[in-house]
Formats: C-alpha cells, structure tokens, sequence
C-alpha cells in the first residue's frame, strides 16, 4: 500500500482497489481527487469511500456539538444523497451505500436527550450534580456503566435505520 499526493501520483499502472478512509472530508477539491481515481481504476476496479454523516441520527440530535464538526481538518461534509452525486459527477457507479456507527453514538444521543436545554438550566444541572451525595454519584455510574457498556453494544445498529448511522460507506 502507497501513501502519497494522488494528485502528483504519476504511473501508467492501473489499480484493483483505491480507498479512502476518512480522507474525502479533508480534501479542498474532492472532485478533482476523485477525477483522478477514476483514471487510476481498472475498468471493473473499486473504490470504496467512507465518511462522516452530516444527516446521522447523532448529527441531528448533537447540531453544532456533531463530534464530527471539526473545522479546519474537516472541511466538507455529506450525506449519503450529496456523496452518491459527487461520485457519479465523477464518473462513478455507484453500486452500494450504507451507514455504520458505534456504540458511543447511541451513549451520545441518549446523553444528549437527557441534558437541559437552556445555558441556566445547564449550570443548574452542574452545581446539583456537584451537591449530590456520593450514594447517589456511585448509582448514577453503575446505571451509566451498565447503559453504555451493555445496551449501547447492542442497540447502536438501530441508528443505521434510513441511513442514519454516524458514518457513511459507499462503493
């Protein structure tokens, strides 16, 4: 495996397989990224692109607090509706796209759901934290503990419904 500038990349070779993992967000001018692998490819070769969905059940919940929103390394965002056009503008057939995500995002969103609304009620919500007793801080992890250790291993393939999950994979 080649790790380099494809844009510089200079070869008459043609490849099987091109992936970009957690790279497409990054790119100024993923179009002309993308341009490039299609010349690059075999005729039958694949790519297969991953990256974060702006429109994840964990995006819409989060707004602005989406842990994936992290300008300036992140510069674009998509779903998987916008990927599938900037692929196909390029050239690209698409041939399949599905969502994945982690146990985390389904800690997140609950976490989320859960938290007050209001910069008041935050602040509130901390000094009572603060002022709990330890009986209770002890509860509250074992509950935390069990939800993010044993429900959110199983229950996080439920934000991959409609294509939602945190991350997108299409080829």
């Amino acid at each position: 495996a080649e790790q380099k500038d494809i844009l510089k990349h200079k070869t008459s070779e043609t490849y099987d397989v091109i992936s970009l993992q957690q790279v497409i967000e990054h790119l100024v001018d993923p179009y002309l990224v993308l341009e490039k692998i299609n010349k690059l490819l075999k005729k039958d070769g694949i790519l297969c692109v991953s990256t974060p969905n702006i429109e994840s059940w964990l995006s819409i919940v989060l707004k602005e607090r989406f842990n994936y929103l992290i300008p300036p390394e992140h510069i674009l965002y998509f779903s998987p509706k916008t990927l599938g056009v900037l692929l196909e503008k390029a050239g690209f057939k698409v041939i399949r796209t599905t969502t994945y995500g982690y146990p985390m995002d389904f800690g997140g969103i609950y976490r989320a759901l859960r938290e007050p609304k209001s910069e008041l009620r935050k602040v509130t919500y901390k000094i009572n934290t603060k002022n709990q007793n330890q009986n209770k801080k002890t509860e509250k992890s074992i509950k935390n503990k069990f939800f993010e250790d044993t429900l959110c291993q199983y229950l996080h393939p439920l934000l991959n419904i409609f294509n939602k999950g945190s991350m997108i994979e299409i080829y």
